[in-house]
């Protein structure tokens, strides 16, 4: 982000660590996966189960979940919808419905603790993220 330049982020197991204050920043979580059923947990789900303030990739070694990480080809798309998208200007999808709705939910998710360290979210998520994991935002699955 030095530079004030675009930032695409992919594969985030550590969601708090993410600069969410900004609309310089493009977002792909890792899915967090529960070990015992295999289940993807929702984004409320990872905030309310404390998973969404880890800070070390070692907290996951001790919990009952594990991140997903995309394949080659599912990073290759997410840089390509990224370029394109910054390209032809990213600002013309903030306003979009799918957009405010990931704001919104990961305001909520996140809560008072959440604002306190980011402030308002700017963040966005890739449009092709949000249609494929639909389930992410929703409160619970």
């Amino acid at each position: 982000m030095v530079g004030r330049r675009p930032v695409l982020y992919v594969d985030i197991s550590l969601y708090v660590q993410v600069f969410h204050s900004t609309r310089l920043t493009t977002w792909v979580p890792a899915r967090i996966r529960d070990r015992s059923n295999g289940h993807p947990l929702s984004l409320t789900e990872v905030f309310e189960q404390g998973i969404g303030w880890y800070v070390e990739p070692a907290e996951f070694e001790a919990a009952t979940v594990e991140p997903v990480r995309s394949s080659p080809e599912e990073i290759t798309e997410c840089a390509t919808e990224y370029m394109n998208s910054v390209l032809q200007g990213a600002r013309d999808d903030e306003e979009s419905p799918s957009q405010r709705v990931a704001r919104t939910e990961l305001a909520r998710a996140k809560g008072e603790r959440g604002v306190a360290m980011h402030g308002e979210i700017r963040s966005r998520q890739l449009d092709s993220f949000l249609a494929k994991h639909g389930d992410f935002l929703q409160p619970h699955h």
